[in-house]
Formats: C-alpha cells, sequence, structure tokens
C-alpha cells in the first residue's frame, strides 16, 4: 500500500502516493479516515503532494472524510495540493468546503492552537 501515515502529536497525517481515482491506495485512504474518525481523532491532515490526479471516486472519499470529521467535531484539511489537483477542487468548488494549505507545516500551524 502506497498511503503513510504519521502521528504528529495530536495530528494524524496521511500521505497518498499515487493518484486517487478508485484504485486501492482511495479505498485504503478512505477506510483510514473512517477508523481514525471513529476512534475520535478529531485532526487529520491529507497531505497530497504525490497525487498527481484524483477523480470522482477521489473527491468522494475526501468528502466523506470531512463530514465525518465534521460530525464528531473536528477538522479534516488538505496540503501541498498540486496544480492538476487544485484544478479539480477549485473547479468543483470544494475549495470553498475544505480547508486548502499550501504546506503541511502551515497545516500543523493552523492546528496549533485547536
Amino acid at each position: 500500500m502506497k498511503l503513510e501515515k504519521l502521528a504528529r502529536g495530536k495530528v494524524v497525517i496521511l500521505s497518498p502516493k499515487t493518484s486517487l481515482t478508485g484504485n486501492d491506495e482511495t479505498f485504503a485512504l478512505r477506510e483510514t479516515l473512517q477508523n481514525l474518525a471513529q476512534e475520535d481523532n478529531k485532526f487529520a491532515i491529507v497531505n497530497l503532494e504525490k497525487v498527481p490526479y484524483l477523480n470522482s471516486t477521489g473527491i468522494g472519499v475526501l468528502v466523506a472524510g470531512h463530514q465525518e470529521y465534521a460530525k464528531r467535531g473536528g477538522r479534516l484539511l488538505l496540503c501541498s495540493l498540486r496544480d492538476s489537483v487544485e484544478n479539480v477542487l477549485v473547479i468543483t468548488k470544494l475549495t470553498e468546503v475544505f480547508e486548502v494549505f499550501p504546506n503541511q507545516e502551515e497545516a500543523l500551524a493552523s492546528l496549533a492552537t485547536a
């Protein structure tokens, strides 16, 4: 599996290493986000630095994760978007839904006071 998981204090950082297009990585991300939210993890960052593309399946996984975290009073942040991924999120207006940061450090800093 190409999904890296790293704990930084109270924050879990998930870093997929390939496109999120309905492949094993996409479903691993969905399962991991669901499990973390159910374990009462309040903060997650999905680092999309190595994700060259996502389609509707990948978008669905991110939206479902966002909703699961919001429902439990948590936050799911996105960071390090490639231009192709950012374009998809802009076109679908999901940049108005997600908290998006230029890099992982800024995403972590935004959670420092949470």
